[in-house]
């Protein structure tokens, strides 16, 4: 659900409340941490349902997330942090 409208040139896009709909495209566990020390979430939207109630096709593509530890990369994934860059693990090594 989108909590601020999408403004193009000044312009409202999409309001708020606008819910977007898609499917999980990839997943990537940390594993043992030696080859894969984060894990990612990959996203692909296909339509989105204005607050009053249309259905519009959709393809958009994920570039940031409201929090200060992932990051999200080139192909619009969600990608973790690594469980050693904490302060807390470096404390405690």
């Amino acid at each position: 659900m989108l909590i601020a409208p999408v403004m193009v040139d000044g312009a409202e896009l999409l309001p708020l409340g606008s819910t977007l709909s898609g499917h999980i495209t990839s997943v990537r566990r940390v594993g043992l941490g030696i080859r894969h020390e984060t894990a990612s979430l990959g996203f692909a939207f296909t339509s989105v349902t204005l607050p009053n109630g249309q259905i519009f096709p959709l393809f958009a593509r994920l570039t940031q997330v409201d929090n200060g530890r992932e990051r999200v990369n080139r192909d619009g994934r969600i990608q973790g942090v690594r469980s050693t860059g904490s302060m807390a693990y470096r404390a405690s090594g």
